[in-house]
């Protein structure tokens, strides 16, 4: 299990990435129960909140299902899981595309709030 220091991909991207090829090749079969968390966390030498956004991204691409035991490959991993590595790189741009999307449109939010101001502060 490998992260690239020099890979200007997000460290969750890159473990989500590896994850998904680990799945790819055989190496974590459907229905295999990943290690824990906090494992994988070590493992991979990042902080469990790094590796919560890789499983929780994988779980939204349908090839990870978690439940109360624990996290699991699917039985029947989605399309991207088998898919050619051009076809899983350009979805791993968009997955990063759409989460920087999401966050600038938080930012605008709360900068927004900010000019704004609450309704009640507004002079009468």
């Amino acid at each position: 299990m490998s992260r690239n220091p020099d890979d200007p991909r997000p460290e969750y991207v890159q473990i989500a990435d590896d994850l998904r090829a680990a799945i790819t090749s055989g190496r974590l079969k459907p229905g295999e129960k990943l290690p824990s968390r906090a494992k994988l966390a070590e493992e991979y030498g990042v902080a469990t909140g790094t590796l919560n956004q890789a499983i929780q991204q994988l779980i939204r691409d349908g090839v990870l299902s978690a439940w109360q035991r624990g996290t699991f490959v699917r039985q029947a991993p989605a399309q991207e899981a088998t898919a050619s590595p051009e076809y899983t790189a350009i979805m791993s741009e968009i997955r990063v595309l759409r989460d920087d999307l999401a966050r600038m449109g938080d930012r605008l939010s709360r900068l927004e709030g900010l000019v704004d101001g609450p309704a009640e502060d507004s002079p009468a």
